[in-house]
């Protein structure tokens, strides 16, 4: 049964273990992650500080 937060056991504890993960790593370093979940494969890169002008512009079209 829920505790009435929306947010179950499992969602808890990956929150927790990202929250841990990000204490660690530097805010200028790119991360990637993969999700080799059944269903539904996905790769993601992100950078984990995001600014207006950090990288180079688009190239117009």
């Amino acid at each position: 049964m829920g505790n009435g937060s929306g947010v179950s056991r499992g969602d808890r504890n990956r929150n927790a273990r990202l929250t841990r993960l990000r204490a660690l790593v530097p805010a200028g370093n790119t991360i990637a992650a993969i999700d080799l979940a059944e269903a539904k494969q996905m790769v993601v890169v992100t950078v984990t500080e995001t600014r207006p002008g950090r990288f180079a512009p688009a190239s117009p079209r």
